[in-house]
């Protein structure tokens, strides 16, 4: 029999690697079952490699390769790869059902495959969100009125959708890191286009967020007002590069027709920026080929890659991705309705916004604290209630309804604030789902024997394996719940993320070879720690980094309006944002350093509840945005932006040494004080 592995998501292939690595002397028979048409191969090294003295850094940057079936099996020769869909599961004779859909086999095809050991990586699949019915929720159905993000061949389809002429308002749902990829790729895909094509086609989009604030999931309010603004300077940027592009390319048109030269000039193609999803470690970039359907999950950077196909060859700017975009205010638009947060680009106007057919526009709407209640599709008359409503909101949602009974010619959304949108798009980002696919994989019976965790989760023990269903069966990645480990170590908790579903791939072969002991890998469970890139701008996240874990208070203070990215005058004073409005807040003195050197940073602490926990904050407008969470006088949490990243290992290894930082209190985040030195 042989060890079995169902997934080929980071977490699937990450197992596969690190069984081969320990069992080189002592080979087993290994089997991956996926349906996908692409597998994810994930390869990491320390954050900041070069200045990174920790040995023992819980950071690392994930790259995500993607690999063909074939370059599978070129890479993993003594894996056998099994194309198809896992369609039963029976721990009692150790065996599952495969439904085959091998280009080489009848799709109509099964296979029995019996098992020593078994880890499901099987991953998530997009939530249906405020959908009343999930069949609705389409990635590969380039008709639907609804779609959304979660796979390759969802992102040609978002191409698709930018290219549609007849799609001229789109509205985006979610406030997380896929919602606010989609919305910077879908803003910059219109400008990216050559002149004829902007001209003649102008989208709108609607992005729908419940919150406050924008990208709650890994930010807080500061941050968001901090990065985000980077959407209009982009916008706006391309836009004035794309336009000299084609001033010039006029210029060489005239002068060309005036030589009256016949000859054919062949345009140079410029260079694309390579991307880290899916480089093959040689610089090449992948070919086109790549965006085919598949069933894994998007890596990082996957915007890059749709940039990429959406970029008209004959006008894109290679430098216009790597200039610093931050140098514009929050908002730029004072007319709009309050609560409402736009990036608006060149002329935009707010009463034209909803006139779609303006020449040049296409605009960028962010409606705040509100969540989709109904919608009905073009051409039917009748509303359907969102899904998860209270009984109040189903009230007032069926009352509004009455009066929009009529056919339209235009798919319609009804907002909980009883605004109705047109749209000819909607693109759902809510999350994801595990319990679906679970369900799928262990099927009716085999369901039985496993006991479930949050969201439908497979509940696994600290050694991975899956409780109920007996030692010889694991799960890794987005399908199994952690809760063992979040009660064990305070500063750790899960969140679906690849640098996570990477060391749950590796610690689960571990455990699987019973080594996790002997490796003592279990030490990547001790606390959070994630870096990213939100609109070229690095983040770093680490323990509990927005009050995780920490009640109701906390939630409160990470959950209000604008945040402290806006100039504070010297030694404190009324300041609005992350604190209550015109709330007295301490403020660290910054005296400039020099002429040539003003101190533009600010540092605040607000304390919260009973004055057990307290919040640093640093901000250096346009350039860092720091936040450290200190609980009975340690370091808990912090979020690093920006610069601030530079700060990434110390603020670790504060945090892992659980050192008693209330005497620094301001001290901590003074940038005149090396700290990382003070430490050292």
């Amino acid at each position: 029999m042989s060890i079995v592995v169902v997934g080929g998501g980071v977490a699937g292939v990450s197992v596969i690697t690190e069984l081969l690595r320990h069992t080189q002397e002592t080979p087993h028979s290994i089997i991956l079952i996926s349906p996908s048409q692409t597998l994810k191969l994930a390869s990491e090294s320390e954050a900041n490699s070069s200045a990174n003295t920790n040995a023992a850094s819980l950071l690392k940057e994930i790259t995500i390769y993607d690999l063909t079936p074939d370059e599978f099996r070129s890479r993993f020769p003594k894996v056998e790869l099994v194309r198809g869909s896992v369609t039963e599961t029976d721990p009692s004779s150790h065996t599952v059902q495969v439904t085959l859909n091998d280009s080489l086999t009848d799709s109509s095809a099964s296979r029995t495959i019996a098992y020593k050991q078994i880890c499901f990586a099987v991953g998530a699949v997009p939530s249906p969100g405020p959908l009343p019915n999930p069949s609705w929720l389409s990635t590969s159905n380039s008709n639907s009125f609804v779609h959304t993000i979660r796979d390759a061949e969802s992102v040609q389809n978002l191409k698709s959708l930018t290219e549609d002429t007849h799609i001229k308002k789109i509205v985006v749902v979610g406030n997380g890191a896929i919602a606010m990829e989609i919305v910077h790729a879908l803003t910059t895909a219109r400008a990216s286009r050559d002149s004829e094509q902007r001209t003649n086609h102008v989208q709108n989009v609607d992005w729908v967020v419940r919150d406050r604030f924008l990208g709650h999931t890994l930010l807080d309010a500061t941050a968001a007002a901090f990065i985000l603004p980077s959407l209009t300077d982009r916008m706006r940027k391309l836009e004035d590069e794309f336009e000299r592009n084609d001033n010039n390319s006029d210029s060489i048109s005239n002068s060309n027709s005036n030589s009256n030269s016949n000859d054919d000039i062949e345009e140079e193609e410029v260079p694309r920026k390579k991307q880290r999803t899916g480089d093959n470690g040689n610089g090449n970039d992948n070919p086109p080929s790549r965006l085919k359907p598949v069933g894994a999950a998007l890596g990082p950077y996957w915007f890059d890659k749709f940039r990429n196909a959406t970029a008209s060859p004959s006008s894109a700017s290679p430098s216009s991705a790597l200039e610093n975009p931050f140098t514009n205010a929050r908002c730029a638009c004072h007319s709009c309705k309050p609560g409402f947060f736009c990036f608006p680009s060149a002329g935009f106007d707010p009463e034209m916004f909803s006139q779609e057919e303006k020449k040049g526009g296409g605009n960028l709407r962010v409606v705040y604290e509100a969540k989709i209640v109904a919608f009905r599709e073009k051409g039917v008359a009748k509303f359907s209630l969102a899904a998860g409503l209270t009984e109040t909101e189903r009230g007032d949602a069926e009352k509004r309804m009455e009066g929009l009974r009529g056919a339209v010619n235009r798919s319609q959304i009804l907002l909980s604030d009883d605004e109705v949108v047109d749209c000819d798009a909607l693109i759902v980002a809510c999350g994801v789902d595990s319990g679906y696919v679970i369900d799928s994989v262990l099927g009716e019976e085999g369901g039985r024997f496993f006991r479930r965790g949050r969201h439908g989760t497979l509940k696994v023990d600290k050694q991975m394996r899956c409780v109920g269903a007996g030692g010889d069966c694991f799960a890794a990645g987005d399908c199994c719940d952690l809760s063992d480990f979040e009660k064990e170590n305070e500063l750790f908790h899960q969140m679906q993320l690849w640098s996570q579903a990477k060391i749950e791939g590796s610690y689960t072969a571990h455990c699987m070879l019973g080594m996790d002991e002997e490796l003592q890998s279990d030490f990547c469970f001790e606390m959070f720690a994630h870096q990213t890139t939100f609109l070229d701008k690095k983040v770093v996240l680490l323990g509990l980094f927005n009050g995780q874990k920490m009640g109701g208070k906390m939630n409160e203070f990470v959950m209000t309006e604008e945040g402290l990215a806006k100039e504070v005058s010297e030694g404190g004073g009324k300041v609005g944002g992350l604190v209550e409005p015109s709330c007295e807040v301490d403020m660290a003195r910054n005296p400039p350093i020099s002429s040539d050197k003003p101190a533009k940073s600010i540092v605040s602490t607000k304390k919260i509840g009973d004055g057990d926990v307290k919040i640093l904050t640093r901000v250096k407008q346009e350039k860092e945005y720091v936040k450290c969470i200190v609980s009975g006088g340690r370091v808990v949490g912090a979020m690093l932006v920006g610069g601030a990243v530079d700060l990434a290992d110390t603020m670790e290894q504060i945090m892992m040494s659980r050192i008693n930082v209330d005497a620094l209190d301001f001290d901590l985040l003074d940038d005149n004080i090396e700290i990382d030195e003070y430490f050292d």
